[in-house]
């Protein structure tokens, strides 16, 4: 009967061995994903170091690892400015960008994981009013490539510090419906004059 006991003891002493053994091994590791960085913390402050992609130990409930993508992501806005004329310009456009791999512990201890809110879109606002503002209405349309350039040398100035652009695109470039029929009406009669 006291082998019975004692054999159901050692069998629930086991398990439970087990199973703190195997929270303490879970919470001892983590795998970061490929196209990230880890970002690790212990106690809630960030550590100098960072976690390449593939599986790592750390310090099992003390330390977190927080992952930060640093592939190539898409960000894209509408903005509201005035032209070199004068003339509101309605721009949506949207750029290809990167993390600083080197850059990412700093920026998770500065910004956090919300980057996109409190650098990205201030920039490419910032951006784009700065270079309407450099462009008459008109050139917008006949010196597309020079707009975007123009906005790609602005973002760069301003983002440069932990990321890397890859592409600027203008996906559209808006008038007020007033512009709008006064070009129409400045090729009509373009139209009507070279035809006589």
């Amino acid at each position: 009967m006291y082998d019975n006991i004692g054999t159901k003891v050692a069998a629930v002493v086991i398990a439970v061995l087990l199973v703190i053994g195997m929270i303490i091994f879970f919470a001892g590791t983590t795998i970061v994903p490929t196209g990230h960085i880890g970002v690790v913390t212990l106690y809630q402050n960030v550590q100098d170091k960072y976690l390449d992609a593939g599986f790592h130990w750390i310090k099992p409930f003390v330390e977190d690892v927080h992952d930060i993508d640093i592939r190539t992501q898409k960000y894209s806005n509408t903005v509201e400015g005035s032209a070199k004329d004068l003339q509101i310009v309605n721009m949506t456009m949207s750029i290809n960008y990167q993390v600083k791999p080197e850059k990412v512990t700093e920026l998770y201890t500065k910004v956090g994981e919300h980057y996109n809110d409190v650098i990205l879109n201030p920039a490419l606002q910032s951006s784009l009013k700065a270079s309407m503002a450099q462009f008459t209405a008109e050139e917008m349309i006949t010196k597309r490539a020079d707009v975007a350039a123009k906005i790609t040398e602005e973002l760069n100035a301003r983002l440069d510090e932990y990321f890397l652009i890859s592409a600027v695109n203008l996906e559209n470039i808006g008038f007020t419906d007033e512009y709008n029929k006064a070009i129409e009406a400045k090729t009509t009669n373009q139209q009507k004059a070279e035809a006589e």
